[in-house]
């Protein structure tokens, strides 16, 4: 167990374990915190570079909030990646859960990374908590999609038919490869997702393969394309840090209000208890000076 400055973690690695914070628990922590509860510390992987957050987003930023400037934790030896494969599935077995959305993002950052795609299917449904048919169809999905983006010859319009006819063979194999009890509504979205990107870049190709330009040009034009689609997926990505980043800050504004609220309700009352104060002052005042009127009266007439 070590107290570690919250300024010398990184917190990259259990940020992306989640799509978003919970605004919930972060009040939650907040409050026990606050409380004189003591929370299980965060787990960091430590290397040259810095101390990386691999559990404990949520009890990080409660007591950044609180202004706290330190934390316990406990330290592990590691890399980034340590830290990261650690924050992956770390909610699967306490703290808040992680919900399918989530672990669906988590398989997909993995399948899409150089050396971690390589584990088997099993592996990376250990790692997400999912099964290995959906982590096989989401492999499916990403392979598809980059088979396609590279694609530049010629497809015929009885292609693009045959292929339109039957987009769940084309993508995954067949809906028959999924779990049963995995394929509920929000898998189906997912997949209709997944399908009609894929259908836009065939129809894309499609359309390069068409166009009476050198095979050159056409080769030039599928890859500025591509760019665009990356430069897309990247302003989305950004697009959601924004946006969490709003969460947070709208989430402290909130508190800070309600604290201003209930600050302006303890002033109120002092000020009543002042006014009170005030006038009891006054009547024992009156009374100090009806004793003395009395007193110099009697005086006087002795």
């Amino acid at each position: 167990m070590k107290t570690i400055l919250l300024d010398h973690i990184d917190p990259t690695p259990a940020e992306l374990a989640r799509l978003r914070p919970c605004p919930d628990t972060l009040a939650r922590y907040t409050e026990m915190i606050q409380e004189g509860v003591e929370l299980p510390p965060v787990t960091v992987f430590q290397d040259a570079q810095c101390y990386w957050l691999a559990d404990g987003r949520h009890r990080l930023e409660a007591r950044r909030r609180l202004g706290y400037r330190d934390i316990q934790a406990e330290v592990k030896p590691g890399s980034r990646r340590d830290a990261q494969l650690h924050a992956f599935s770390a909610n699967l077995i306490h703290g808040l859960a992680s919900n399918r959305a989530d672990r669906k993002q988590v398989a997909r950052l993995l399948l899409k990374d150089e050396d971690w795609k390589l584990f088997p299917n099993r592996r990376i449904g250990e790692i997400c908590g999912l099964s290995h048919t959906t982590v096989g169809a989401l492999r499916n999905s990403l392979e598809s999609l980059s088979k396609i983006s590279t694609r530049s010859h010629t497809v015929s319009s009885n292609q693009l038919d045959s292929e339109q006819d039957s987009p769940a063979l084309q993508v995954n194999g067949g809906y028959d490869s999924y779990d049963p009890a995995e394929d509920d509504l929000k898998a189906a979205l997912d997949t209709i997702t997944t399908l009609s990107a894929e259908n836009d870049q065939l129809r894309e190709s499609i359309a390069l393969g068409n166009l009476d330009l050198p095979e050159e040009e056409k080769i030039d034009l599928a890859a500025h394309l591509k760019d665009l689609r990356v430069k897309l997926e990247i302003a989305e990505m950004e697009n959601k840090t924004l946006a969490t980043s709003r969460d947070i800050h709208m989430t402290r504004l909130a508190e800070v209000l309600e604290k201003v609220k209930k600050l302006q309700y303890v002033l109120k009352r002092k000020d009543e208890e002042i006014n009170s104060l005030k006038q009891d002052l006054s009547q024992e005042r009156k009374r100090v000076e009806s004793l003395e009127t009395e007193l110099a009266f009697e005086q006087a007439t002795r």
